[in-house]
């Protein structure tokens, strides 16, 4: 998509870009960029300048509060012994547990019947080596037959017409 120009000075031409921002060209044709092109689109009222919000002072306050909340929490965790299990949860781990061991099964199984498809489509494949090679001697030998006959019917055809 083209660029569409937006404003033309003696100074500079601006474009509208495809993606919705700007391009400054000086009168010579070059690109401006940096603070410079800013300035431009900030003088041509095309861009708005907010001014920054200043930062919350209290901002190293609250990261240390959390840090010590969180080491309090730690320190906690570690004094604490275990507590039990309510059961629900217990229910729900033991159902993981024997959902996660029937998707191993199932894996398995079908580990399993990829590698008996494997075996079957092998034996598959020596059958017909095997069937390829019956047939092949089969060739061989009515062709050893065939040469056979045909010298014998040459030498017939010698010895009769010897005969005559």
């Amino acid at each position: 998509m083209a660029m569409k120009l937006v404003r033309k000075t003696a100074e500079y031409k601006i474009f509208l870009r495809g993606d919705n921002r700007y391009a400054v060209q000086n009168a010579n044709g070059k690109p401006v960029n940096g603070e410079e092109k800013v300035n431009i689109l900030i003088a041509e009222e095309l861009i708005k300048v907010t001014a920054p919000t200043e930062a919350a002072p209290d901002i190293e306050e609250t990261v240390e509060e959390v840090a010590e909340e969180a080491t309090e929490e730690v320190a906690a965790e570690e004094e604490a012994p275990p507590a039990e299990e309510p059961a629900e949860e217990k229910h729900l781990r033991k159902s993981l547990l024997k959902k996660r061991h029937l998707r191993k099964s199932l894996l398995k199984k079908r580990h399993l019947r990829k590698s008996l498809l494997k075996k079957r489509h092998l034996r598959k494949s020596l059958l017909k080596k095997k069937h390829l090679q019956k047939s092949l001697l089969k060739k061989k030998r009515l062709r050893k037959s065939l040469l056979k006959r045909k010298r014998l019917r040459k030498n017939l055809l010698k010895k009769r017409h010897l005969q005559s």
